[in-house]
């Protein structure tokens, strides 16, 4: 049941958060392009990547907190429904290089990003 409860709210301020990043994207004129998607899925990837590193190690992260910070706030705000409307959307308007085009760099970056995360996660791991 706790597991649930850090679940639920992670979510909760990870939801929030990436309703933070689509006002602030749309408030700049970003929101011709999936740009808070982009960003919300690319800072998600990397902190995913970081804390997947430290949660190998319980004494980092111990198990309660992976729930509340991955499963719940990156989970929420995190968002493989959103890229993939945007996407569908993007095919249905014609614009099949720009669909294709913003489906692998997501896939790309992402990857990346979370790479990124391990690598950092590792360095600082050594240091302590």
């Amino acid at each position: 049941m706790q597991g649930l409860v850090l679940a639920m709210l992670g979510g909760a301020l990870g939801s929030g958060l990436r309703w933070l990043v689509a006002v602030g994207c749309a408030a700049r004129g970003l929101d011709r392009l999936p740009w808070a998607t982009f960003a919300a899925n690319l800072v998600g990837s990397l902190l995913i990547g970081v804390l997947a590193r430290l949660a190998a190690e319980p004494a980092r992260l111990g198990e309660p907190m992976r729930v509340l910070l991955v499963v719940g706030v990156l989970g929420g705000f995190t968002t493989y429904s959103s890229f993939n409307e945007e996407v569908l959307r993007l095919l249905r308007d014609g614009a099949t290089s720009k669909a294709l085009g913003y489906a692998a760099a997501t896939m790309l970056a992402c990857l990346l990003a979370g790479a990124v995360g391990h690598w950092l996660a590792g360095l600082a791991t050594r240091g302590a």
